[in-house]
């Protein structure tokens, strides 16, 4: 039997009592872990992924995840850390639209790491680290989407995953048509003729077909993503708020730094929302020093974006 969970589909291990599930393969897994297990509601199960709660999933014999539920289908199993400490430590689960945007500069790095070979095995970490995700919840939410989209054929508790036939097609087909979007992922050009809104105090407005494409200078992206690995760390001393919304920009400088050639014309309006946004914290920092404290994150990513910007081309 199958279940549709937050737009993905799953096969179901169905319990007749739910006392059985200590004894599935996954519920041991995690709980020597020390993860919390708990059978809310379906109609509950979209805002507690969000909240940080993960599905809790077998692989079955034809290379399909299963989740856990009663015989009626009515409870799923998840599971969340069960330390008070790391739930307040642990961040928001990631929205969906940068959840796609991610899988899709995931499952192209692993494609491009495999060299033809889609049947070795890849460590999930490693894959994340090499577009910047390190914090294992998100890692996580980006597998299980892949996973849920069938573009991992395998994926298991060790972390080892492998890209399935239909995910080195929805790659392929990514990369062949970069300005139009697969069944699972954006456009590999993800800036186009819209307005995007990235919260208070900016918005991006691209232009789509008269950017100017400027060529491609390696020392410039090299420079870009150092920048970008120290706003990132900066970050994590913003609120949780101003901490997606400036993520969120990096995660699409990733993006359009990774295309050849990317489009300097798109990294200098990204740049330049960065700034604006960034100077929207200091200054609502400025005009509530009374209740909040300052923080020296934001100016120092003002600095951050104003230098490349200076001197960068398009």
């Amino acid at each position: 039997m199958a279940i549709r969970i937050d737009g993905a589909d799953y096969d179901t291990i169905e319990l007749l009592q739910l006392s059985d599930a200590e004894h599935e393969p996954a519920c041991q897994r995690l709980k020597a872990m020390g993860k919390e297990l708990a059978f809310p509601r379906i109609e509950r199960i979209r805002q507690l992924l969000r909240e940080g709660w993960g599905l809790v999933m077998e692989n079955r014999p034809r290379g399909t995840p299963a989740v856990i539920t009663d015989r009626h289908r009515e409870l799923v199993l998840i599971y969340r850390p069960v330390d008070a400490q790391d739930a307040e430590r642990a961040p928001t689960s990631l929205p969906m639209a940068e959840v796609r945007t991610l899988a899709l500069r995931f499952a192209r790095e692993l494609y491009e790491r495999s060299g033809g070979n889609f049947h070795l095995p890849f460590r999930s970490e490693e894959i994340a680290g090499q577009i910047g995700i390190t914090d294992p919840r998100h890692i996580d939410q980006i597998a299980s989407y892949l996973y849920g989209k069938r573009l991992l054929s395998h994926r298991n508790a060790a972390g080892f995953v492998i890209l399935s036939e239909l995910g080195v097609a929805e790659v392929e087909t990514a990369l062949a048509e970069p300005t139009r979007p697969t069944a699972s992922f954006p456009a590999v050009n993800v800036l186009t003729a819209h307005t995007i809104n990235l919260g208070p105090g900016a918005q991006l407005v691209q232009g789509g077909d008269n950017l100017q494409q400027a060529s491609y200078a390696g020392a410039d992206i090299a420079e870009l993503k150092t920048a970008l690995a120290r706003i990132e760390a900066l970050a994590i001393d913003l609120g949780d708020t101003n901490r997606g919304q400036i993520e969120g920009l990096v995660a699409l400088l990733h993006v359009e730094a990774d295309r050849r050639p990317p489009s300097h014309g798109t990294i200098k309006a990204l740049l330049t929302s960065m700034k604006t946004m960034a100077e929207a914290f200091v200054a609502a920092t400025a005009a509530n020093l009374a209740t909040a404290p300052a923080n020296a994150a934001a100016p120092a990513i003002v600095d951050l974006a104003h230098r490349l910007l200076l001197h960068w081309p398009g």
